[in-house]
């Protein structure tokens, strides 16, 4: 809910942004960087995945899915960033690196996450579908469980046509701002810029309560 809140305010506010240099490198953290004995208290976290997984020893997607319940197609992207060699699971040393990202990755490493979460198709740029597509799940996500908890459900249907004309709009302004190129996708470096303006949807994103927990939990098992 709280991606799509956020999500929501910069729709309202739109955004506006210059050209920063970047330097486009696929994410990776080696976990040996990590100290010792958090690497251990990320293990026993991914050990505990692992054992209630189907394949004993690897985490698969719906075991994920249920522990990083982001909304949308959020949490299945976020696997297949994780899942690097592409096996459709994920093994110690993929969950140990994903997650080194996710708490403690640079701000480039965390936008080329998030540029790989919403490449849908895998190929180089993001096209406005691809974006709607993660965008308007996230949003339609939450409406629906705000109509589960809502007794009355009265003007939901309204709502959720406001904010859907909103995000599209917010779409549209990514793409006259940040389309430099005017290829129809955004490129790396683009999408970058745009995130650079937009800096609470990576902080909702990695600042989601499953990412919070999992640090608590390795905070826990240090003490």
């Amino acid at each position: 809910l709280l991606v799509s809140q956020k999500w929501l305010a910069y729709c309202e506010m739109g955004s506006v942004g210059s050209r920063i240099r970047r330097k486009h490198a696929s994410p990776s953290r080696d976990v040996g960087d990590a100290q010792q004995p958090e690497y251990f208290a990320l293990k026993r976290v991914y050990d505990k995945m692992a054992m209630l997984s189907p394949r004993d020893k690897f985490v698969d997607r719906a075991t994920f899915v249920q522990y990083f319940p982001l909304e949308g197609v959020l949490a299945k992207r976020l696997f297949i960033v994780f899942d690097t060699k592409k096996t459709g699971y994920i093994d110690r040393e993929e969950f140990l690196n994903g997650l080194a990202l996710s708490l403690h990755g640079t701000r480039e490493e965390k936008y080329q996450m998030i540029f790989d979460m919403c490449n849908l198709d895998g190929f180089d740029g993001i096209s406005p579908e691809e974006l709607s597509t993660v965008l308007f799940s996230s949003v339609s996500a939450s409406y629906k469980i705000l109509h589960e908890i809502n007794e009355d459900g009265d003007g939901d249907s309204d709502m959720l046509d406001d904010v859907q004309k909103q995000v599209r709009r917010f779409i549209e302004q990514a793409f006259e701002e940040y389309d430099h190129n005017k290829t129809g996708k955004l490129s790396p470096s683009d999408f970058r810029l745009w995130l650079q303006q937009n800096p609470l949807l990576v902080d909702s994103i990695f600042g989601h309560e499953s990412f919070r927990h999992h640090s608590g939990q390795v905070h826990l098992l240090l003490l």
